[in-house]
């Protein structure tokens, strides 16, 4: 009878040792597929960052063509000559000033809706600005506040 016993509590023990075992297994399993996960991930992360820089650079190279393209097909005007000696004419002048300002306003618009990223110093500029003046506003409404308090 006690060898019984015996024999019941090694098996428990040796079933309690399997399951344990199980556990240990099923968790490492899930530790390789997490890890195979997130370097999946990562390539992902990774090709989306390079079709990001090309969307950049297409944007930009758009860009900078849009403007001047616009306002060659809104003036349509002659401004080269290619039978004369004098190619470009006297005229030509117009079309730069109104494509460089423009081009370079687009830019600019650009830039501050992408947070400021090819003008860092003017985030700067403009962060110090607002502090100022969240710092006056404050000290403004501490002295109503005293003023009030001591009013009262």
């Amino acid at each position: 009878m006690v060898l019984i016993k015996l024999r019941m509590r090694s098996i428990r023990q040796s079933g309690n040792v399997v399951n344990k075992r199980a556990e240990a297994q099923s968790t490492k399993i899930d530790v390789l597929i997490a890890q195979l996960q997130a370097k999946e991930s990562k390539k992902i992360a990774e090709a989306a960052k390079n079709d990001s820089y090309a969307m950049k650079k297409i944007a930009m190279v758009t860009i900078v063509f849009l403007p001047g393209t616009y306002f060659a097909a809104l003036f349509a005007m002659p401004t080269l000559k290619w039978d004369q000696p004098n190619t470009i004419t006297s005229r030509f002048w117009i079309y730069w000033i109104f494509t460089l300002p423009v081009t370079f306003i687009v830019f600019i618009l650009l830039d501050l809706q992408n947070e400021r990223v090819f003008y860092p110093w003017l985030k700067d500029k403009f962060d110090i600005l607002f502090l100022q003046r969240e710092q006056r506003v404050r000290q403004r409404v501490r002295r109503q506040h005293l003023d009030r308090s001591s009013n009262v």
